[in-house]
């Protein structure tokens, strides 16, 4: 970092700093990716982190949250405790300490497994952090967020998994075809389900397949048509899978 004083450059050292890395992240609906939290180099002499990472479960959902490599591979003894309460909280809330010994940054001090939910732009950020030495006294420093772009998939065939028990669409709304990804990963594999595409009035519009799945997930293409290939109208319709007792809805936008 460099600061003009009068036409001369005084070199400045970067300040201590805590890092959501990487800073950006591409990833499709449904998959599972990794961010870290790090210390940057200049974060010198930590014995202990509390830390408070935001972020908007409308987007993500978190899966894990583990020891980072700073701390986890230091050969010292250590305390991590991390909760996320659920239920529409959007922070995770991570706390940890070398025990009888302080450490040096750059590395990670934990790292979040997250999904995938929304397909959208979202932010991982640092919404309170605190960081001490060795003597309990606070490390100031900078805290610095990521972005991540959720996108669907290409094709069908790129679909990642759904979430155990779930039926889902994308694009949505959409234009004149869409993928349907079903999971019931409950029922058995000899029983048949049954997938059909149902107006808003509740009239069966389109069936797209009867019998057993022979696998806990698969895609299915609806172009816009019904059971005679007539193109259907703009407005809402809802998917709807059975099997076993079990039923799976998702509502779908068609917009012509």
């Amino acid at each position: 970092l460099a600061h003009v004083v009068e036409d001369a450059i005084v070199f400045i050292e970067p300040p201590p700093s805590l890092l959501v890395l990487p800073a950006e992240t591409n990833t499709f609906v449904f998959q599972e990716f990794q961010i870290e939290i790090a210390a940057n180099d200049d974060v010198v002499g930590l014995m202990g982190y509390d830390v408070a990472v935001d972020f908007d479960d409308s987007y993500l959902e978190v899966l894990a949250v583990e020891e980072g490599a700073l701390p986890a591979d230091s050969g010292f003894p250590t305390f991590f405790r991390w909760m996320n309460p659920g239920c529409g909280c959007d922070s995770v809330f991570v706390n940890g300490a070398i025990l009888g010994n302080t450490l040096d940054g750059p590395g990670a001090l934990f790292t979040i497994t997250f999904r995938a939910i929304r397909a959208g732009t979202t932010t991982i950020g640092i919404r309170r952090s605190d960081l001490r030495n060795g003597i309990n006294e606070r490390l100031l420093h900078f805290r610095y967020g990521a972005q991540v772009l959720i996108e669907y998939p290409a094709t069908g065939a790129d679909f990642p998994s759904p979430p155990s028990g779930a039926l889902v669409n994308y694009p949505n709304p959409f234009n004149p075809t869409t993928v349907i990804a079903l999971s019931m990963p409950r029922v058995a594999a000899d029983s048949n389900v049954d997938l059909a595409v149902y107006s808003a009035s509740g009239r069966r519009v389109r069936s797209l397949f009867t019998g057993p799945l022979g696998a806990d997930r698969s895609v299915f293409i609806w172009d816009g048509k019904d059971d005679a290939g007539r193109t259907v109208a703009t407005g809402f319709y809802l998917a709807v899978a059975r099997a076993g007792g079990m039923t799976l809805q998702r509502k779908m936008v068609l917009i012509r």
